[in-house]
């Protein structure tokens, strides 16, 4: 195959040679052979195109599938060969070589690096010319995050990080899975100058935040496809291998917590003694008790002191240096002391609890007559009259953030280099890209749109035309919001929104079928609701009183203010009471993004919340949402059995190692379980949510209890404290008087954790797998392929099939969307599979598609659970009523992925590609209902 930009460059030549021909041609022939004309170029463009998507894609793939390697005795980044040739391949597949567009290997491999330097982090290494380093810096703010002000983190291997202690650790950094590692740290010290310490590491995505200041290696390959051009292109890449340089920075926010207790006291000693009486011939003969006698001493004094001091870093991108804008971003440090404290009375123990007297052997006297006496004593002691006078002094140090200085955009500099000419291949002219540039602008642009890692250079060349030529090409101003620096989070435990999420849907909420508007529902109790984040309407209607887009009787309206409008169809009062039924028939549709951003500002108001009541504490992230949920629900961290949780979490401490069983177990003894209501779905959601405080699960649903909904007995209350509560279900109970050290034990993660990720601006739940396998809970009926065309309808109401295909192949390394099979014909659902995992069985049943058991035969049952728990996935097809079964997930028929299974193998996680319905941790047996067939997927 030729080269493709100049078959169809020779193509248009042809058919302008045609247009001068036909001039001469009558008239009325003319609008046919024209039309002709036409279709022949279309055509030639279309299969450019085509082959054009294909390259991104492949090049994409390639660069994501292929982490970068560093060399072992200089630290510098190794491009290698077989990276090198793959890239060739993908070059080949386009009908040309690299020859043909001027470039040698040596070319290829800066191509390479120009996009590996904008995403690897700069170990610190001494630097070689010739040789690549990543241009990501790591450094440690003091008082300000301007340049003068930080300070070099040091690299270091990260089995080494892991050892390190917590007064060493925050000097250093590590990568771990391509993640940014970095500590958190707590210290105790004591007044005998003991010390105790925690550290908690946290892995942060960075690339993902980095990603639109990365150069991508396709787009330096488009430019060479559209412009012949080599030499402009490696000065590009040159550009962006001099001028690049990201400064991450590490903002230590410290809290230290002194406290100085004085005790003050009187020691009450009480003795007691008998004499054992024994005859001349060592008989015993009685025994004689004296009356005990106390005595009381002078007031004492003691004094106790303890130092918390807590290391929580938050990671800040302050300077962005790169081929096409800059943006220096401040925070500054403040510190503020506070100081609190007085005077407690302390209770004396009751005689009960002073203590027995052991009596012990004093001595022996000896009498004249040969009799003798065994003298015994005893002293027991006990303080009393106590006070205590505690003084308080808490410094923090946090950032705030300055003025930030207008980015620097570099437009101009970008269009002088394109304007300048350069030395053509095999030639002795010169010429400027600019020109092919604007005169293959569809194709390049093309070849951008369609693909994520190239969004941000197709916005830039968009505005870079537009500026150069005047005409309008979808951009007249530079978005500099898309190169707004993104604040980093934690990755390990899920997040925020996936988490309260489970407590309101276990999935996402009620919404319209092409995913753009919250459907408002009941929530089981009375409420009014909307949304993922769970929205109360009669709390939060207030924040609605803004302009917005609603769905009223299937059609989109813009109404002047959201509260006015949906209080017109509550026509009991916004914050009265109304049945689930009696919300869903009034169909009041919010657009989501509305309902999102407030859902994300109360949520941040709770989780701040939670921040400021633990202060001090070093909590997980995992710890935090759960009190988080607290807060949520009932406005505020409660005051329970007339103690904080900061209290009991730090009396537990001194008594316990911190997130020991004993530790968890004294907080609910003395905190949790004395949360009290009147409604029994209470009970359940605390039971649930404490779980996670304690093991770090997200999905609760795994627990051995069963989901938030459906629990099957209790794991932490005993008997005395459900006794207590006259509203509580009556479950067995499992906590006995041993009080089972397993049930208490702290997991930071759990077998199988949800996340979250965008996918096109559209946030999507992810479940990993024991295996470790990561997949999206792709929804037919949210996103942009919703509406398109399938089957007899759309996606949305036919695509449970199509959906499940990109549900399974992104936790086997691929990345499509719904929208990759949207114009087929309906599919072999088991070809598709093995295309994607050659090991793939399928499975009918009754035979034929439309044939099933209304309950799953055991032989079928055992295989699915040998298979899942390979770590591999399941699809299955389950019939419903109209044809005669029983499955409780569809009336019709429906297409669901089981993507794991509990150790016992009688739960398994479905996900469902219908928003709205059920989803997650389920009886396996509810999940077969009415099996159709199924497909074991095997890579």
């Amino acid at each position: 195959m030729g080269n493709f930009k100049e078959n169809l460059q020779e193509g248009i030549k042809k058919a302008k040679t045609v247009v001068i021909n036909i001039i001469k041609q009558p008239l009325k022939k003319l609008k046919w052979v024209a039309l002709a004309i036409i279709i022949v170029i279309t055509s030639l463009v279309a299969s450019y195109d085509a082959l054009a998507d294909q390259f991104s894609k492949k090049t994409g793939e390639h660069m994501k599938n292929n982490p970068v390697q560093y060399d072992a005795k200089d630290g510098s980044i190794v491009i290698e060969e077989e990276q090198i040739a793959a890239l060739e391949k993908i070059i080949a597949d386009m009908g040309t070589t690299k020859e043909n567009l001027g470039l040698t290997t040596e070319n290829l491999k800066k191509i390479y690096a120009a996009e590996v330097v904008t995403q690897e982090i700069n170990r610190g290494v001494p630097e070689e010319k010739g040789k690549y380093y990543g241009r990501i810096y790591v450094k440690k703010a003091k008082d300000s995050t301007e340049e003068k002000d930080l300070e070099d983190l040091i690299y270091i291997d990260y089995e080494q990080f892991k050892s390190l202690s917590a007064s060493e650790i925050t000097k250093y950094f590590s990568i771990h899975e391509d993640k940014l590692c970095i500590a958190s740290t707590r210290v105790t010290t004591n007044s005998d100058g003991t010390t105790t310490e925690q550290v908690n590491i946290q892995e942060l995505n960075y690339k993902n935040q980095l990603l639109p200041y990365m150069m991508p290696v396709e787009f330096l390959l488009d430019l060479c496809f559209i412009t012949h051009n080599p030499e402009f292109v490696m000065a590009l890449a040159d550009k962006v291998l001099e001028e690049t340089k990201i400064t991450i920075a590490v903002l230590e926010e410290t809290t230290t917590t002194q406290t100085e207790t004085t005790n003050k006291y009187k020691i009450e000693t009480e003795t007691a003694s008998y004499e054992a009486k024994y005859d001349k011939d060592g008989k015993y003969i009685t025994t004689v008790h004296h009356d005990p006698t106390t005595t009381i001493s002078a007031e004492q004094t003691e004094k106790i002191t303890q130092t918390v001091t807590t290391v929580s870093p938050i990671v800040k991108i302050v300077s962005i240096k790169s081929w096409f804008i800059e943006q220096t971003y401040t925070y500054n440090k403040v510190t503020t002391t506070t100081v609190t404290g007085g005077e407690s009375e302390q209770i004396d123990l009751p005689d009960e609890q002073k203590g027995i007297h052991n009596y012990q052997y004093s001595h022996t006297v000896n009498h004249a007559d040969g009799t003798s006496e065994k003298i015994y004593t005893s002293t027991i002691t006990r303080k009393i009259g106590q006070k205590q006078y505690a003084t308080i002094t808490t410094t923090q140090v946090t950032y705030q953030e300055g003025i930030t200085k207008e980015p620097l955009d570099k437009a101009d500099e970008f269009l002088k280099l394109l304007k300048t000419p350069f030395k053509m291949p095999g030639a002795f002219r010169k010429e400027a890209a600019i020109g092919d540039v604007v005169s293959g602008a569809g194709v390049l642009l093309q070849m951008l749109q369609n693909n994520e890692r190239t969004q941000a250079v197709e916005h830039i060349m968009r505005y870079i035309l537009y500026i150069y030529t005047g005409k309008y090409y979808g951009v007249k101003e530079l978005d500099l919001n898309l190169f707004e620096a993104n604040n980093f989070t934690t990755i390990s435990n899920g997040s925020l929104s996936s988490y309260l999420r489970q407590f309101a849907h276990s999935g996402e909420a009620p919404q319209s079928a092409d995913g753009k508007y919250y459907l408002m529902y009941g929530d089981g109790y009375g409420w009014p609701t909307i949304g993922t984040a769970d929205l109360q309407w009669k709390s939060h209607y207030s924040k609605f009183d803004v302009p917005g887009m609603v769905l009223k009787n299937g059609q989109e309206q813009s109404v002047s203010s959201v509260k006015d409008y949906v209080n017109g169809y509550l026509t009991k009062g916004a914050t009265a009471k109304y049945t689930n039924d009696e919300v869903y028939q009034m169909q009041i549709y919010i657009e989501k993004e509305l309902v999102d951003k407030i859902g994300d500002s109360v949520q941040e108001v709770y989780y701040n919340a939670a921040l400021n009541n633990t202060q001090g504490l070093n909590l997980s992230k995992q710890q935090l949402y759960a009190l988080t949920h607290i807060i949520y629900n009932f406005g505020h961290l409660p005051v329970r059995n007339g103690k904080t949780f900061k209290q009991v979490y730090e009396a537990g401490a001194a008594l316990y190692t911190i997130n020991s069983w004993e530790h968890n177990r004294y907080i609910w003894d003395n905190w949790w379980n004395y949360l009290e209501g009147g409604a029994p779905g209470h009970i359940k959601s605390r039971d649930a949510t404490f779980e996670t405080y304690v093991k770090g699960i997200l999905d609760y649903s795994q627990s051995s209890a069963g989901p938030l909904g459906a629990r099957k007995h209790y794991i932490y209350y005993t008997q005395a404290q459900i006794n207590r509560i006259s509203y509580a279900p009556k479950l067995p109970i499992t906590r006995t008087s041993s009080n089972e050290k397993e049930i208490f034990t702290y997991e930071e993660n759990s077998s199988g954790t949800n996340g979250v990720v965008d996918v096109g601006n559209l946030e999507l739940t992810t479940y990993t797998n024991k295996a470790g396998k990561t997949f999206i809970e792709y929804k037919q009926n949210v996103g942009p392929w919703a509406k398109m065309p399938y089957g007899n309808n759309t996606i949305a109401y036919q695509g449970c099939s199509i959906t499940c295909l990109a549900i399974m192949t992104s936790g086997y390394g691929y990345n499509y969307t719904p929208q990759k099979w949207s114009s087929t014909s309906l599919i072999g659902m088991a070809s598709q599979a093995k295309q994607y995992a050659p090991g793939s069985t399928y499975v009918q049943i009754g035979g034929g598609a439309y044939n099933a058991n209304l309950n799953i035969a055991q032989t079928n049952k055992t295989d699915i659970q040998n298979h899942l728990k390979t770590g591999n996935v399941v699809i299955i097809h389950v019939l419903g009523s109209k044809n005669g079964y029983n499955s409780p997930y569809t009336s019709s028929e429906h297409w669901m992925v089981l993507l794991d299974i509990n150790e016992a193998g009688d739960q398994v996680y479905v996900c469902n590609p219908y928003a709205g319905k059920s989803n997650g941790w389920t009886d396996i047996n509810q999940a077969l209902k009415s099996l159709s067939f199924y497909i074991k997927v095997s890579k």
